[in-house]
């Protein structure tokens, strides 16, 4: 797996959370009223989670089959504007366990550190437009866009967090033209989510940071389109989601499931510290993480 993959799975997966966090210890009343005093305060100790991510593809095109499932399992640490993802499990040569990604939302930025090779890589906006920018062919346009947010009651009471159900339901058309030949893609995303709307935690960082990343990425209406989806998740932290995304091209259908459930959850325990890239790390620059991407062979991700 190369670090492109990498980067897609942590976007997917803060898209998936971005609800926010439950709002008690788990060792506490999950029915005992929390005061703002008390949520101001874990929120400058910070949280911590550890989530596992389920992933199946399946296409409809002529000799394809269902691909294995993948699982991932990380941790995740949220403070302030930032959040850390630990891998905790070996998926692929690029997401083995002591490596771990940084998401700072104000500088719309993400930093994936691999420790066993001491490198890591940036990725903003900016430079993936100077990326982009060199393809001067390439086009993108997103159009009918649709949105449509159900509640549909009581959800699970995981980890001892009472939850509420929702259904989010995302469509629109991506239209994307490389040398000159468009590329048309219905895409329908139906998420289900159980939200504990005590505490928002993960869904302001995700999304300033998915908003940001947009503007300084320069892509006009696409990509703000699609980053405005985000403001439709219903307000707090979804500890279980399941989301399925449909996306029809010329007569092809691939459909990709993605299940994350949130296994632990704790309060405090978090550093500014956490969050500093080691000196000892030596960075690479984008343009050569793309054109390793670029040459990679296009294979199903690993099974763990």
């Amino acid at each position: 797996m190369n670090r492109s993959v990498s980067v897609c799975l942590i976007i997917a997966v803060g898209a998936a959370c971005s609800a926010g966090a439950p709002g008690a210890d788990k060792s506490a009343d999950a029915g005992a009223a929390k005061s703002a005093t008390s949520q101001a305060s874990s929120s400058r100790d910070g949280y911590r989670f550890t989530i596992t991510t389920t992933t199946r593809v399946e296409s409809s095109a002529p000799g394809a089959s269902s691909l294995p499932a993948q699982v991932m399992e990380s941790e995740v640490r949220v403070l302030g504007g930032k959040m850390r993802m630990d891998y905790l499990t070996d998926v692929g040569p690029m997401m083995k366990k002591g490596t771990y990604a940084v998401m700072d939302s104000e500088g719309a930025a993400l930093t994936q550190i691999n420790m066993a090779d001491s490198t890591g890589v940036l990725i903003d906006g900016k430079g993936v437009k100077e990326i982009v920018g060199r393809q001067s062919d390439t086009k993108m346009d997103i159009s009918a866009v649709s949105s449509r947010t159900e509640a549909l009651g009581p959800g699970e009471t995981i980890l001892g967090f009472a939850t509420k159900k929702y259904r989010v339901t995302n469509n629109y058309t991506l239209t994307l033209a490389m040398m000159g030949r468009p590329i048309v893609t219905q895409n329908q995303v139906t998420t289900i989510l159980h939200v504990n709307e005590e505490i928002d935690v993960i869904r302001p960082v995700f999304q300033q940071m998915t908003e940001r990343f947009a503007a300084s990425f320069g892509s006009g209406d696409a990509m703000r389109k699609l980053t405005e989806l985000n403001r439709n998740m219903p307000k707090g932290f979804a500890l279980r989601q399941e989301q399925e995304t449909r996306m029809v091209s010329a007569g092809i259908v691939a459909t990709t499931h993605i299940d994350v459930a949130v296994t632990k959850f704790a309060r405090g325990g978090v550093r500014a510290e956490d969050f500093v890239i080691p000196p000892s790390i030596r960075m690479i620059d984008m343009a050569t993480v793309m054109r390793e991407a670029a040459r990679a062979p296009r294979t199903a991700l690993p099974t763990p």
